[in-house]
């Protein structure tokens, strides 16, 4: 058996070479046909993909508004949103309870002819915070003095109470 030199370039045509060798020639587009062939008798009919319900485009419509749906609801629940139809009295009412430090800023959004109105909502929720406070304090204190008489009696009470046992 002739050994083939495959880096040699001089060689024949490898169809030249395989006639030779085998004793064969190639018929033309044999390799082509026969895979046709091959595969002609080996195809596996495609089956049909199964469509999941829910996956179908009606309902992904329908989900995807209900997911919007629930999150618009849950924003406007969190912030209870409202229409912003408020009474002008309500307004004032609101305004005025707001903390010292926005009263300057509140007072922008109020018209001059509910200004009135405003400042008296405001001071007499102020005059009545310190009357409040002003009675709690008063009534520690009169507590407390209660307390230190009611201590300090009780010891006059025990050392008189003591004299008198003994005289």
């Amino acid at each position: 058996m002739e050994k083939i030199n495959l880096h040699n370039k001089s060689q024949k045509n490898p169809k030249e070479q395989h006639k030779e060798l085998l004793g064969m020639d190639i018929p033309k587009d044999y390799f082509k046909s026969s895979k046709s062939k091959i595969m002609e008798k080996i195809s596996i009919p495609e089956k049909e993909k199964p469509r999941v319900y829910y996956l179908r485009p009606v309902v992904r419509y329908a989900i995807a508004a209900s997911v919007i749906l629930l999150i618009a609801l849950g924003i406007a629940l969190k912030y209870n949103i409202t229409d912003g139809n408020l009474s002008n009295t309500q307004q004032i009412e609101y305004l005025a309870s707001t903390d010292d430090q926005d009263v300057l800023i509140n007072s922008l959004f109020i018209s001059d002819d509910n200004m009135n109105a405003f400042l008296d909502n405001y001071l007499l929720a102020d005059v009545m915070e310190k009357a409040e406070l002003q009675e709690q304090d008063f009534d520690n204190l009169f507590m407390n003095s209660v307390i230190e008489k009611d201590s300090l009696l009780d010891d006059y009470i025990d050392e008189n109470l003591l004299d008198n046992i003994i005289l």
